[in-house]
């Protein structure tokens, strides 16, 4: 489980740094606050609806790329 955080956290804070140009360790303290500070305001409810929301933008992606790739 630690390693699935770390990369959870690690990810994201290297493409805010690409678009920002803050340091990795700034993003990564940033990512990290952000994700405990909803994770204790919104509670377990509000990271279900997050999973549940990003599962589906995922696969839409997903069916997205395998119909344009098909098509053309």
């Amino acid at each position: 489980m630690a390693t699935y955080m770390a990369i959870v956290v690690y990810a994201p804070a290297l493409a805010l740094n690409q678009v920002t140009g803050i340091s990795v360790y700034l993003a990564v303290c940033l990512m990290f606050g952000v994700c405990t500070f909803y994770t204790v305001l919104g509670g377990m409810k509000a990271v279900i609806w997050t999973d549940t929301i990003q599962v589906m933008i995922m696969y839409g992606s997903l069916m997205l790329v395998i119909f344009k790739g098909v098509s053309d």
